[in-house]
């Protein structure tokens, strides 16, 4: 910390008291020389100032701890250890996870069957042998390697399209946009985004319903999404980050089903052992503040009004205070970047633009009191 090159004691303490998921796995990993309490029995220094404290107030319990001390002696027995007191010792729970092979994370690798499956229960066996195959060799084709992307990809794909039983939106036919409605694994929708696949793949997916409906099945409904994921959007960048607030965004707009996203998405870091490459997870939520969302105008308004107990923005556990973080947020954005002429002539989440600074300042009143 302070550039010398060593660590001092108020550095190391500083260093294993840190909640930071990233810090916390090398603190776990560290291999500590220090002396062993099998080695020395409750005759040995290590111990008898301890025992004679405790002696002066709790004489039986003293008598009792060291003969248990005493009992659990055994490394001065061997000559192995007898010859260096002090022992290197590991985290055993951590050690253990190192040694067991499905410890190994998804990294240059293929992701297994019972990977995807143990992402979600709600997963059919079906399903998951189903897409498989096609998710591994989309990965391999988007040059998607590492497992803390993998993860987020997977927890996307798996929200949008259902645990995989759908790549249909629901009576796409009776929307306005029809029959350029949503397909595939993350529902690629409009005609500008067909074309934009298709030509990057070198496939007809827009000259007849035949054709689009190539997004309904293997191996378009994955390529496609990867395609958005990777190609068309920068969720893969923002995947890289661990920003999983800004991919849901970008992917959603807003923030519905975000409370089914954040658990797949913690599932799946846990099953492909993609923890020591968080950067933004902690305790399994991500902060609005450090995302990208909170950068911008309409980021920040949705975090308000999904959070917002007076809206019906559904899919995201209601809170007050993150709801006024949100809309604050919005109000300074937007004191030092006024909407545009164009954004003026938009809605956002079913409002006016023109109307948004006027019900965000409603909203604030009637929350921050």
């Amino acid at each position: 910390m302070n550039q010398d090159g060593l660590i001092d004691t108020n550095e190391l303490w500083r260093y294993l008291h840190n909640n930071q998921a990233d810090i916390q796995y090398q603190v776990q990993r560290l291999v500590v020389k220090h002396h062993s309490e099998w080695l020395k029995d409750g005759m040995s220094a290590l111990w008898q100032a301890a025992l004679d404290e405790q002696e002066k107030s709790y004489p039986e319990l003293a008598l009792y701890n060291k003969e248990y001390v005493n009992k659990l002696v055994w490394m001065k027995d061997v000559p192995e250890i007898r010859s260096s007191e002090a022992l290197w010792h590991m985290h055993p729970v951590v050690f253990l996870d190192a040694i067991c092979l499905k410890s190994e994370c998804a990294c240059n690798r293929d992701i297994t069957l019972t990977e995807l499956k143990n992402i979600s229960s709600r997963i059919s066996d079906e399903n998951a042998r189903k897409y498989i195959q096609p998710i591994n060799t989309a990965f391999s084709t988007y040059g998607i390697n590492t497992c803390l992307v993998k993860a987020h990809m997977l927890a996307q794909m798996l929200h949008e399209s259902g645990r995989f039983s759908t790549t249909k939106e629901y009576e796409g036919e009776n929307t306005t946009y029809s029959p350029w409605y949503g397909r595939g694994l993350i529902q690629v929708t409009l005609e500008a985004n067909y074309t934009a696949y298709g030509l990057y793949n070198n496939e007809d997916v827009t000259s007849s319903e035949n054709s689009r409906n190539k997004l309904l099945t293997a191996p378009h409904s994955v390529t496609s999404a990867l395609w958005f994921l990777k190609i068309h959007t920068d969720c893969y960048n923002y995947s890289l980050l661990d920003d999983f607030n800004k991919v849901s965004h970008v992917i959603n707009g807003g923030f519905i089903g975000y409370n089914d996203r954040l658990e797949l998405i913690n599932s799946a870091i846990r099953t492909l052992h993609a923890e020591h490459m968080m950067k933004l997870n902690v305790n399994g939520e991500y902060t609005f503040t450090e995302s990208e969302v909170y950068k911008s105008k309409r980021g920040a308004l949705a975090w308000g009004l999904w959070h917002d107990p007076g809206t019906n923005k559904d899919g995201m556990t209601k809170n007050e205070s993150q709801s006024l973080v949100g809309y604050k947020r919005f109000q300074n954005i937007l004191s030092t970047n006024p909407f545009t002429q164009s954004e003026l002539r938009n809605k956002w989440y079913g409002i006016r633009v023109r109307d948004l600074e006027d019900y965000v300042n409603n909203r604030v009143n009637q929350l921050d009191v």
